[in-house]
This record gives C-alpha cells, structure tokens and sequence, in this order.
C-alpha cells in the first residue's frame, strides 16, 4: 500500500489532468466569444484601450459598401475574419484559440490582422490606433466568467 501522501498526490494528478479540457478549454471559449459581442459593440473587456473610431477615408469606404461607420466592429466582410476560430491542436498543458488561417491579399492573416489592432496599429498617416480585443491580465477578464473557471476547477479536483 502507498503512503497517504503519494496516494494523495496520485489523486491529485489524476485530477489535474482533467483540468485543461474541463475548464481552460470553456475559459477560452468563452473570453472568445465575449470579445466577439465586445467588438461587434465598439468595446473592449474593462480596462482596456479601445480605440472605435474609423478614420474617415475609412468609413467612407465602409458606408460605400453598406457597413456601419459610427463605431469599429472590426467586420468588413459578407464573412468577417474576426468570427472565425478554431481550438488549438489538443494539448494538455493549455488551452488555446485562434483565429483561422485565411489570409488577405497582402498575406496577412487573420491572427496577424488581430494581433497588430492587439498591439497598436500605425497608419499609413503616421496615426496609432489601439483595439484591444482580447483580455491582457487576468483583472481584463470579466467576473462572472473567471468565476465560472473557478468553480469549473473546484468540480474537478472535487471529482464531479
């Protein structure tokens, strides 16, 4: 018979094990598709920077086709690059998702398109723009979904 403490660890890892799948992958998810209704908004997660106004050449060749100008929603297709993902390979160390590899006519993906609005993007005027979109440190994320993540850890080292 092992000792209490190995017993114990054994449980633990066992456990553990299940974490990723069973809470990190909704996590994800989720902060997915509130970044999805925060950008289709203007907004961001709370306190982060969130720049939605279009330069105006911009909106201007937006409303041509018919897209709403008041705002940056960062859709600018019949099938918008923002809303499409998929879940990393199944690793079980983390959970992760991106966006789809479809890249525009300069090559330029999806990821790399979020990244840079992410990061800031300078315009060909000189100007910066920064949209924010997904969450930087863990106050970024909303309560009610790191509350879930939780509760999800909690129900899988408790064994349900």
């Amino acid at each position: 018979m092992l000792p209490i403490g190995a017993q114990m660890t054994a449980i633990i890892e066992r456990r553990f094990a299940k974490v990723v799948a069973n809470a990190a992958v909704p996590l994800t998810e989720e902060i997915f598709d509130r970044m999805l209704d925060n950008t289709r908004a203007g907004r961001t997660f709370d306190g982060l920077y969130y720049d939605g106004k279009y330069e105006p050449k911009y909106a201007a060749k937006r409303a041509k086709k018919g897209y709403q100008t008041s705002y940056t929603d960062l859709r600018f297709s019949t099938n918008p690059r923002i809303t499409q993902r998929k879940p990393a390979h199944n690793a079980p160390a983390y959970a992760e998702m991106n966006f789809m590899d479809n890249p525009n006519k300069r090559g330029i993906t999806a990821g790399n398109i979020f990244y840079y609005h992410q990061i800031g993007v300078r315009y060909r005027n000189g100007k910066m723009k920064i949209r924010q979109t997904m969450p930087v440190v863990w106050d970024n994320v909303p309560k009610d979904i790191y509350e879930r993540f939780v509760a999800r850890i909690v129900r899988v080292m408790n064994g349900r």
